[in-house]
């Protein structure tokens, strides 16, 4: 027998739409094997799958205590699926053919190493594993051998990751800032407001960059302010039919049934929560630095899923009846950092705040997707769990951090 390994060139497993992905399909046999070839097939699809409980109405009959028969309506619960595919790479290719123009021959004991390489198309989506559905890819490897009831095959999955150039972006290097305020107290009893003004001096960042957080806070209240939430949210929205079908790019949907069904979940990037004290009549500042674990990039070139992403701040007051004012800010991640952001100040003579970030021509590495491997199970069951993997840039953090805040 023989075992089949495949190995990419690539150690990481990443590889870039429009490019080629290379390797080999590895075969450690053990004792000749009659076969008719070695095959490598590639395939990669957006894939969303979910069930609907829809109510549903039978009669029944019953017997009564007298032994009289009646009609009766009973209602239950059906689940009914909903689900969407759009094929990206889908392909095949002979590694190993029997020598001599014979249709079936013996692959000799040994270790034998094929290699193979197929370019991605340039549309590609990143990969990604989320709640309702899924982008993967993989490759399988197939020894066909005749008259045995299945074949000898082996599958691995990769990682797509397109390039998302912030600098290419024109929003990502611009500031945000978001005012929030809320009056205390209830209906009659109301005892002042408080209020919070939130910026950040750009809004486009890389996995292992720390977001400068910075938050003006003024409790013109009677109340405490005694605790601040921060968090990055991933927000994943999905589309699916009743039905099965597919979706192509830029087509209409094919094969499925009625008006699309829709779901978004929300997953917590990073989240930090720490007690404090504002005293009412006190204005202070609030600033942190927030860093972004290995994710995938923000992106809506998918029909079916796309990504995006937000950073929260929610501070809440003391008190039997608490107060919460929260702010949202939209945020962009991507692959590739920001060369040059520019730092508004507040004197022209004042020094950067933040560093001006260097050229990068690649990530200095690829780390696991901190959601880990994806749940959802895919048309091939037998597929191992898989985590995809993300640039991330452990070296970006701001020169100086912001003034740590009196609290």
């Amino acid at each position: 027998m023989a075992d089949v390994v495949i190995e990419f060139d690539n150690p990481y497993g990443v590889f870039i739409p429009g490019h080629e992905v290379t390797g080999s399909v590895i075969l450690a046999v053990r004792e000749p094997v009659k076969a008719n070839a070695v095959l490598i097939s590639v395939h990669g699809e957006a894939h969303t799958h979910w069930t609907v409980s829809e109510p549903r109405t039978r009669y029944v009959t019953r017997v009564d205590a007298q032994g009289h028969h009646h009609s009766v309506a009973e209602t239950y619960h059906e689940s009914i699926p909903y689900s969407a595919s759009t094929p990206y790479v889908s392909g095949s290719a002979i590694v190993w053919t029997p020598p001599s123009g014979l249709s079936t021959d013996h692959i000799p004991q040994g270790n034998h190493r094929f290699p193979f390489k197929f370019l991605l198309p340039p549309n590609c989506p990143s990969s990604f594993e989320g709640a309702n559905g899924y982008i993967r890819y993989y490759c399988k490897a197939r020894i066909d051998r005749p008259w045995y009831k299945f074949d000898k095959t082996t599958q691995r999955v990769f990682t797509v990751n397109p390039s998302s150039d912030l600098n290419l972006i024109p929003t990502a290097s611009s500031p945000l800032q978001m005012s929030q305020s809320k009056e205390t107290g209830v209906l009659f009893f109301k005892s002042g407001r408080i209020s919070m003004t939130v910026r950040l001096h750009k809004g486009g960042f890389v996995p292992g960059e720390a977001i400068a957080l910075e938050a003006d806070i003024v409790n013109a209240s009677s109340q405490k302010i005694k605790n601040i939430r921060v968090k990055i949210v991933q927000c994943s929205h999905y589309i699916a039919y009743r039905g099965s079908g597919m979706v192509q790019v830029g087509t209409l949907p094919s094969g499925l049934v009625g008006a699309p069904s829709r779901r978004e979940h929300h997953r917590e990037v990073f989240r930090s929560e720490e007690k404090v004290e504002i005293v009412k009549g006190a204005t202070d500042k609030f600033t942190r630095l927030v860093p972004i674990p290995p994710v995938v990039a923000t992106f809506n070139n998918c029909p079916i899923i796309t990504v995006e992403y937000f950073l929260k701040i929610k501070m809440t007051t003391s008190g039997a009846v608490s107060t919460t004012v929260s702010a949202q800010l939209p945020l962009i991640i991507g692959t590739i950092p920001l060369r040059q952001v520019s730092i508004p100040s507040t004197a022209p003579s004042a020094p950067p705040l933040y560093p001006q970030i260097p050229s990068y021509d690649a990530p200095p590495s690829y780390a696991d997707c901190v959601f880990g491997a994806g749940k959802v199970k895919g048309q091939e069951d037998e597929l191992d769990e898989f985590t995809p993997r993300y640039p991330f840039y452990p070296n970006i953090t701001p020169s100086a951090p912001p003034e740590e805040t009196k609290m």
